[in-house]
């Protein structure tokens, strides 16, 4: 035994299995939620990690002259300290049972240093026994992760159940198609209000609003609310996925679905549903406007809206220190992964300082408020080519996964200042009912604004499209069904009579594309589904829809 782990080949491969442990705990831990995209960004992460310290080693061998596999390997052992910083700083708080400590991170990154000087001490000085157990443990912890993965592997994908993620429908002729392509045509906006109620609900279960003027006056703009819909599903990773199947693909009599069937990881494979082919035929473009969990910079960077003239980018260095941050803050994956290591909260503190750049509460304050960052890119995103928009918005969603400080929106869409008491009501209102409450209160009355911003803006800007303002689901509130959401539309004269209760999502995406088109209107019967997502992961209805009207 003692030979084997001594080894050189051993060492280096135990080394590059030590980098991945921080990637599969990751993986084992939110497993139901992995897609492609976040074991791609994973596996780019821990490459360069091993890239960085091999070359790293190989500089000390080189000048040092010590040992290139043991450098290596003291390397991939610091690797595993750093993604362990946010374990060292829960476990100071243990101790310490202080709450608020206010140099928690200074500490537990100090302790990463020591144990790192540490480790190289051992190495340095050749401690064999304490060297071999060091080799031992980690290997048991590699076991450990590998065999925690297989196993859920193994019990969680079935793949003779999954089916294909798109369906095959053509939702023009051929026919059609040619007549559009000659004839007049107009854009198409789809703006996706997540976990809007309708304003009635919100009047009755929130705060008194004049529910009658605030409709009236949607009507003299020509936007028509429409009372009564309600979603195709009652979450809206299937909600959105479905709606560019335009149709319920995924149905009560459909196999189990996994992340590879539902929204976000979809749109990085959005080319081949029935939604982006029919727009390709009619020569339309597509753009996706997300938000700081969704969005094209992570999933599909082909449909991302020009953010200036001519989508040129800055290169000097502060910009690039921006962009660099930037694209942190909206990668959700990465982000969470290195919640682990001391990057983000350096990356908070450090960047912070001269309000060069923006923390990550800011930076989601602006992505989740989907209708002013469209607003205020929109005017670069124009040519002689017809456009379909997708803008989803996270508010007036709650949002509380920016660290320990939830995000809310006030009523002018401000970040809203918390108290220590609202905070402490906040992290127990998420605890027990969830995080999409969070802040919804204000975050409605934001939302309202933005949208009258919003049918102000295009009807001076472009008074003929297709506008659809919708909400993905409802709340899971007493007295509040999860499937009623918030409808609101501006369509042609000879459309208006379709605005009625059977305007769900998949039919308001139907009803645009006709609309927009001047073609026959196809929509379907009205269905719901519950996805029932509580339900334990081992349970034979998981991952399942089933039909509730």
């Amino acid at each position: 035994m003692i030979k084997i782990i001594e080894n050189r080949i051993f060492v280096f491969l135990i080394s590059i299995f030590i980098f991945y442990i921080p990637a599969i705990e990751f993986i084992n831990f939110n497993f139901n939620n992995v897609t492609f995209h976040t074991i791609e960004t994973l596996n780019k992460t821990t490459i360069f990690l091993l890239t960085i310290s091999f070359l790293l080693s190989y500089f000390i061998f080189k000048f040092l002259k010590a040992d290139i596999f043991k450098t290596f390997f003291s390397f991939s052992l610091v690797s595993f300290l750093i993604f362990n910083y946010k374990n060292i700083k829960d476990f100071i708080l243990n101790i310490l049972q202080i709450e608020n400590f206010r140099f928690l991170g200074e500490l537990s990154l100090t302790i990463i240093v020591i144990l790192t000087f540490l480790i190289f001490l051992f190495f340095k000085k050749e401690n064999s026994k304490i060297i071999n157990f060091i080799k031992i443990f980690m290997l048991f912890i590699v076991l450990i992760n590998f065999y925690n993965l297989f196993f859920l592997y193994k019990k969680n994908f079935n793949l003779k159940e999954n089916h294909e993620v798109f369906s095959n429908l053509n939702y023009f002729s051929e026919i059609e198609i040619e007549e559009i392509k000659v004839n007049q045509k107009e854009n198409i906006y789809y703006f996706l209000m997540d976990a809007a109620i309708p304003l009635e609900s919100y009047n009755k279960h929130f705060d008194q609003i004049a529910v009658e003027k605030i409709i009236g006056d949607y009507e003299t703009k020509n936007y028509l609310y429409i009372k009564g819909t309600k979603s195709n599903y009652t979450g809206t990773g299937l909600a959105i996925s479905q709606m560019l199947n335009l149709e319920y693909y995924i149905n009560e009599k459909s196999p189990k679905f996994n992340q590879t069937h539902v929204y976000p990881s979809v749109m990085s494979n959005i080319d081949q549903s029935p939604l982006k082919k029919t727009l390709d035929k009619i020569d339309y473009d597509f753009i996706w406007y997300g938000n700081v969990i969704a969005n094209c910079e992570m999933y599909n960077l082909s449909l991302c809206p020009k953010r200036g003239p001519n989508g040129k980018i800055s290169l000097n260095l502060s910009s690039m220190i921006q962009s660099f941050t930037s694209k942190l803050n909206t990668n959700y994956a990465l982000r969470n992964y290195l919640q682990k290591t001391p990057l983000i909260d350096l990356n908070n503190k450090l960047f912070t300082l001269e309000r060069k750049k923006l923390s990550f509460l800011e930076i989601a304050h602006f992505e989740n408020d989907g209708i002013k960052k469209f607003m205020l890119f929109d005017r670069y995103n124009h040519d002689n080519k017809k456009k379909f928009t997708f803008v989803h918005s996270i508010m007036p969603h709650g949002f509380a996964d920016t660290e320990d400080y939830p995000l809310v929106y006030d009523v002018n869409c401000s970040i809203k200042k918390i108290t220590k008491n609202e905070l402490i009501a906040i992290k127990n209102q998420k605890r027990r009912i969830g995080g999409e409450h969070i802040g919804y209160l204000s975050n409605y009355s934001c939302m309202l604004k933005r949208i009258n911003e919003l049918i102000d803006y295009l009807n001076k800007n472009d008074p003929k499209a297709i506008v659809i303002i919708q909400s993905d689901h409802g709340l899971l509130k007493e007295g509040i069904a999860i499937n009623e959401n918030f409808s609101l539309a501006k369509v042609p004269k000879q459309c208006q009579n379709y605005l009625d209760k059977k305007i769900n999502n998949i039919n308001a995406l139907r009803l645009s594309l006709s609309c927009a088109t001047n073609q026959k209107v196809k929509l379907l019967k009205h269905k719901s589904f519950d996805e029932r997502k509580n339900l334990p992961k081992n349970h034979k209805d998981s991952n399942k829809v089933f039909l509730i009207e």
